[in-house]
C-alpha cells in the first residue's frame, strides 16, 4: 500500500516533510502549539505554519481547533501511527550512524511489573545481542520514579508526565478487554452480555486502587453487584483468571498470552505507552540503544498490545439459536 507521504521526490523536501511530521508529532502529543514551540524550541508561528504546510502536502485537515488546545481529526489520528513509526526510523538511522562500536555502562529502566515481566524481559535477550556490554537495571517501584531528578534513565510508563527536564515520546497504546478462561467460559455458557454482567463472576481492585479508570467503568458495568474477588495486583487478577475463578478487566496483551478469551471490550479504556527520558541523558548512546529497543518492542507487538487475539463469538451463535 501506498504510503500517505509517497509524493516525497527529491531530498530537500524529504527533509522539510520530516521537519513537518516531526511537528506534527509534537502538537499531537502535546495538545497546543504553545506546548509543542516550546519543546522544539521554535515560534508558535513558525509551528503553526509547518502544520498548515504539511495539511496542505496531504491535502487533509489534522487538526481542529478548540479552546482547549489542538485536537486530531480522524484524518490526523489514521497518521498518527504512520508518523510514530517514522519519527523511530530516522531516530533508529541516526542512532546507529553516530554510535560507537561498542556501548557499555548501566542504563537506569523505570516501569510497571506487568510491563518488564510481560512485555520487556521476554525480549531482553534481543537487546543483550546486540549490545553485551550495556548493563540494564529495571526499576519496578509502585511509585511514579521521577526522571528529572534523575531517579531513573529511561521510564516506559503509562502515564504522561507534565513537567521536567524530560523528552517524552507515544510508543503506542495498551487496551483492555474483559477476559475469562476458556474453561470457565464452557462452564457457564452464558447467552448474552446482558445476563454476563447480572450472572458472572468477576474480578477487580480493592478500595485503594478504586480511581482507576479500570475499577471505575467495571463498577458502572456492574451497576451494584458484588466482585467475588479483589486484589491489589493485576498479577493476581491474571492468576485468577487463568485459574478459573472469574472473568477480570486485564490488558490484551497479558491475556493474549496466556490463550484467554475476550468476552468484551471497553471504548473508552486505553492507555498510550510513554517514553521519557531525561533531557540530558537522550543522546548518550548507552540511553538511546535502550531507547531504541524498547521503540522496537513496542511497535512491532502494536497489534498484541492494542488488540484482543482471541474474541468470543457464543453471543451471535446463541442469538440465532434463540432466534429459530
Amino acid at each position: 500500500m501506498e504510503s500517505d507521504f509517497s509524493f516525497v521526490k527529491n531530498k530537500i523536501y524529504r527533509k522539510l516533510i520530516w521537519d513537518d511530521i516531526h511537528v506534527f508529532l509534537s502538537v499531537a502529543h502535546s495538545g497546543t502549539l504553545g506546548n509543542a514551540a516550546k519543546a522544539l524550541g521554535l515560534g508558535i508561528a513558525t509551528v503553526g505554519r509547518r502544520v498548515e504546510r504539511l495539511e496542505e502536502s496531504l491535502g487533509q485537515r489534522l487538526f481542529v481547533h478548540h479552546q482547549s488546545g489542538y485536537k486530531l481529526t480522524t484524518e490526523g489520528k489514521a497518521l498518527l501511527p504512520q508518523a510514530e513509526m517514522i519519527e523511530a526510523s530516522v531516530v533508529s538511522l541516526f542512532s546507529r550512524a553516530t554510535e560507537p562500536k561498542e556501548i557499555a555502562g548501566s542504563v537506569r529502566l523505570a516501569t510497571t511489573e506487568m510491563l518488564a515481566n510481560e512485555l520487556i524481559l521476554p525480549a531482553l535477550y534481543q537487546l543483550q545481542e546486540n549490545h553485551a556490554y550495556l548493563n540494564l537495571e529495571i526499576v519496578t517501584d509502585s511509585k511514579i520514579v521521577n526522571i528529572h531528578q534523575v531517579d531513573a534513565d529511561i521510564a516506559l510508563r503509562l502515564v504522561k508526565p507534565e513537567r521536567g527536564n524530560v523528552t517524552v515520546r507515544r510508543l503506542g497504546v495498551m487496551g483492555f478487554g474483559l477476559y475469562g478462561s476458556k474453561e470457565f467460559i464452557d462452564n457457564n455458557k452464558f447467552a448474552s452480555q446482558e445476563q454476563l454482567y447480572t450472572q458472572g463472576r468477576f474480578i477487580g481492585w480493592t478500595k485503594q486502587q478504586s480511581h482507576l479508570p479500570t475499577a471505575k467503568w467495571l463498577k458502572d458495568k456492574l451497576d451494584g453487584k458484588p466482585l467475588i474477588l479483589e486484589t491489589s495486583s493485576l498479577a493476581s487478577h491474571v492468576a485468577a483468571v487463568n485459574a478459573g475463578a472469574g472473568i477480570a478487566l486485564l490488558p490484551h496483551f497479558v491475556a493474549n498470552r496466556r490463550g484467554l478469551v475476550c468476552l468484551d471490550i471497553p471504548s473508552d479504556i486505553d492507555y498510550p505507552l510513554w517514553l521519557v527520558t531525561h533531557s540530558d541523558l537522550s543522546h548518550t548512546p548507552r540511553v538511546r540503544a535502550v531507547s531504541e529497543f524498547l521503540t522496537k518492542l513496542v511497535h512491532s507487538n502494536a497489534n498484541i498490545l492494542a488488540f484482543p487475539v482471541s474474541y468470543y463469538e457464543g453471543w451471535s451463535l446463541m442469538g440465532n439459536e434463540l432466534g429459530t
